[in-house]
């Protein structure tokens, strides 16, 4: 209920990026996280390719990820995560601005009326993706109950669960 779709991808997530007291940015985080995503997509492929979706659009699509961030404190910090971020290929493609006309391209809603005289920097990401994670469970249990391998029962309370031996 409170995920907001976006399949963390590492690419606008700044808490994925610590600081470290020297001022450079840990992007290992950031880098596993991107990894174990790339993999969900490749699982997600295959199940397209297996039948269980009609179409990949049906649960995912493409939607830019973006970061903003405002004072030079934090545009700072966006720049050293930035740079340090374009070390690694999984980030290819992110582009970094510190000019107010840029971002507006990106957001335009975000930068109304915005004072031009404030220090603001953003990343964005083109290949972001926004996932229904709703539809893919219903897509996946949907082929699933179609096996005689799979039983689905629904409004149960479950009291105990066993693992049966392998």
């Amino acid at each position: 209920m409170n995920n907001a779709g976006t399949g963390h991808s590492a690419f606008c997530e700044l808490n994925y990026t610590p600081q470290n007291p020297n001022g450079s940015v840990d992007i290992s985080k950031a880098i596993s996280i991107v990894e174990a995503f790339e993999v969900s997509k490749q699982f997600w492929a295959y199940l397209t390719e297996k039948g269980y979706f009609t179409s990949p659009k049906s649960f995912i699509n493409r939607i830019p990820h973006c970061s903003l961030v405002f004072g030079e404190k934090d545009v700072n910090f966006l720049r050293t995560r930035y740079q340090a971020m374009q070390t690694c290929h999984l980030f290819h493609g992110m582009e970094y601005s510190e000019d107010p006309e840029v971002i507006k391209t990106w957001m335009p809603l975000v930068m109304e009326n915005r004072d031009p005289k404030q220090p603001i920097a953003a990343t964005y990401m083109s290949i972001g993706t926004d996932i229904d994670f709703g539809a893919l469970t219903r897509g996946i249990i949907q082929h699933l109950i179609k096996s005689d391998a799979v039983s689905l029962h629904l409004h149960h309370e479950v009291k105990n669960l066993s693992q049966d031996a392998k």
